[in-house]
């Protein structure tokens, strides 16, 4: 048999297991003043984070910074925020961006936005952008929107779709929000276009909720998944029942017996599938077999 070392993460992790936490921690610091790396601080940061005791590394994470490992003062940053020291965590993030990292400076940002500082935060971000940073608008976008200041948040988003920075279905979010349906309804086709699927339940939602009943269904079967329960209730109320009926028998066909289930669910829960459904109609005569648990 051959005794090969044992790598020190390894050794922590059997020794963690074992319930012999305060070794493992030992070790992972050993391994940490051995080779002046930051990795072993980051399982250390996960081993004490599991146990209660995360707040004991913030000497190690101090240590590092004094030595001048690189990232070493973004672990202590992320360290402080999550021990919810978010003005100290600010302050090494301010350190970082005086130290030329100018990525610290959008999570600057984040931590005054946390603190409640949304001027600052907004005033920071603008700066990003106006720096060049695309990717910048679209955070600026939701400061604006937590500050209540909607059309500055629309024309950040805007800006930062324009610049490839963000994602075109929060400004559609934006508009549902402010009660102006037709320009959300735009902002998520847009968005169904660029392929942002996470815009089709909410496209769907908003034509419902505008009445717009034949569109929102074209949405939702141009998918091929579903969402079934909505799909169900919307051919209900437009009494669409012969392609309730096509549905039900092509979903049938493919053995999708939880997506049958939940089509005739949610045409049941609209009135008019009671009162107008034909006696033949095969969604209401179609027997659903028990699921498998």
């Amino acid at each position: 048999m051959i005794n090969e070392p044992v790598p020190p993460g390894d050794r922590a992790d059997w020794l963690a297991g074992q319930g012999r936490v305060d070794e493992a921690a030992a070790v992972l610091r050993q391994w940490f003043r051995d080779s002046a790396d930051i990795e072993p601080l980051r399982q250390l940061d996960a081993l004490l984070e599991e146990h209660g005791r995360l707040h004991e590394t913030e000497p190690d994470w101090r240590a590092a910074v004094a030595a001048g490992l690189p990232r070493a003062r973004i672990g202590l940053a992320h360290l402080l925020e999550d021990l919810g020291r978010l003005d100290e965590a600010l302050a090494e993030w301010q350190a970082l961006v005086r130290d030329g990292d100018r990525t610290a400076r959008r999570s600057v940002g984040e931590m005054l936005r946390k603190l409640g500082r949304l001027d600052e935060a907004i005033a920071n971000h603008r700066a990003m952008v106006a720096d060049g940073d695309a990717a910048a608008g679209s955070a600026l976008a939701r400061m604006y929107r937590q500050a209540n200041r909607p059309e500055e948040a629309i024309r950040a988003y805007r800006a930062a779709i324009a610049e490839g920075g963000a994602r075109r279905w929060p400004l559609g979010e934006l508009y549902d929000k402010l009660g102006r349906p037709d320009e959300a309804i735009t902002a998520y086709r847009d968005a169904l276009v660029a392929g942002e699927d996470t815009a089709r339940p909410r496209l769907f939602r908003s034509l419902a909720a505008a009445g717009r009943f034949a569109e929102a269904t074209e949405v939702i079967q141009a998918s091929g998944r579903g969402p079934y329960l909505q799909l169900g209730w919307l051919l209900a109320e437009q009494r669409r029942f012969d392609d309730l009926d096509a549905e039900a028998i092509r979903l049938t066909e493919r053995d999708n017996l939880l997506g049958l289930a939940h089509l005739i669910t949610g045409a049941q829960r609209n009135p008019n599938y009671h009162d107008d459904c034909p006696p033949d109609c095969q969604a209401r005569a179609k027997a659903v077999p028990d699921l498998p648990e």
